[in-house]
C-alpha cells in the first residue's frame, strides 16, 4: 500500500517546514511531496538528502494561495490509484506517532480529524483521502464549485460567512467545513463517505497548553497524541531547546504570515 503525504509551502519559516519532514519520517516511510511556488535549491537538495522529499512547482499562486492549494491536492488524488492512502498535511506539524494509522479499521473516502472542542469546526490543516472512481469524480466537481460557486448551499455558507470571493486564505479549511456538514447530501449524490478522525491527530487545543514555551514544549512530548498542530505563536516553541526533534538551523522567520 503506498502511502503519501502532500505539503503545500509557501517557503517561509524553513526551521518549522524542516521540523515536520523530521518528526514525520521517524515515524513513516511515506513518500512526501511538497508542493511548492519556489525554494532555493540549497533548501530542496538539503531537504531531498535528509528526508528524500519530491518537489512540484506550483505556479501563479499570487492572491489564491488557499484555492491552488485545494486544487493542487484534489488534482493529485483525482491523478492517482485507488490503492493509496493520502495525508495532507500543513507545514507545521509536530509528528509524534505515524499519522497512517488513520486509515486503520474505517472506510471513509475522506477522514477529517475533529477539534476536542468541536463547535470550532474542523481545522484545514491535515485530513486524509482514499483515492477512488466516485472520489474522483467528486473533486472534479468539487474544483469547479470553488472556482464559480453554482451549489446554493456553498453559495449561502460562504455568504454566511461573509467570505465569497476570498481565495488567498480560508477557502481551503471552509470547503472542508463545508463537505463535513453537507457528508449526508455528498454520500447520498456522489457515495463518497466522510469520516471522523480523533483529534489526536491533528492536536490544535493549546487553552491547556502552559503559557511558558518550555513547559509547553515538554507537555508535548508528554501527551500520546499522533501529531501537534504548531499553530501561531506556538511555533516559537521550537526554539526551546526542549523539543529533540525541531529543527533550527535555518534563518529565524519573524514574521506572521502562511506557510
Amino acid at each position: 500500500m503506498q502511502q503519501t503525504c502532500l505539503i503545500i509551502y509557501h517557503s517561509a519559516d524553513h526551521n518549522v517546514c524542516e521540523t515536520t519532514l523530521n518528526t514525520l519520517r521517524k515515524v513513516s516511510s511515506c513518500k512526501i511531496i511538497i508542493f511548492t511556488d519556489g525554494l532555493a535549491s540549497e533548501i530542496t537538495t538539503r531537504w531531498q538528502r535528509l528526508y528524500n522529499v519530491e518537489f512540484v512547482g506550483i505556479p501563479d499562486m499570487a492572491g489564491r494561495r488557499a484555492l491552488a492549494k485545494c486544487l493542487t491536492v484534489h488534482k493529485y488524488i483525482i491523478e492517482h490509484k485507488a490503492d493509496e492512502q493520502i495525508l495532507i498535511s500543513d507545514a507545521d506539524i509536530y509528528y509524534l506517532q505515524d499519522p497512517f494509522s488513520a486509515f486503520k479499521g474505517n472506510g471513509w473516502d475522506i477522514g477529517l480529524p475533529q477539534r476536542f472542542i468541536k463547535r470550532l469546526g474542523i481545522n484545514g490543516g491535515m485530513w486524509f483521502a482514499r483515492p477512488s472512481d466516485k472520489l474522483k469524480a467528486y473533486l472534479e466537481h468539487a474544483n469547479r464549485e470553488l472556482q464559480t460557486p453554482s451549489d446554493p448551499y456553498w453559495q449561502c455558507y460562504l455568504q454566511g460567512l461573509r467570505r465569497r470571493g476570498i481565495v488567498d486564505w480560508w477557502i481551503d479549511q471552509d470547503w472542508l467545513n463545508f463537505i463535513y456538514s453537507d457528508q449526508e447530501n455528498i454520500k447520498n449524490k456522489w457515495g463518497v463517505t466522510i469520516g471522523d478522525v480523533p483529534p489526536e491527530y491533528n492536536y490544535s487545543r493549546f487553552l491547556d497548553t502552559p503559557k511558558d514555551s518550555k513547559a509547553a514544549a515538554n507537555a508535548i512530548l508528554k501527551w500520546e497524541h499522533v501529531a501537534v498542530h504548531l499553530k501561531g505563536t506556538i511555533k516559537q516553541i521550537i526554539y526551546t531547546e526542549n523539543l529533540p526533534l525541531a529543527i533550527t538551523c535555518h534563518e529565524r522567520f519573524t514574521k506572521k504570515d502562511w506557510l
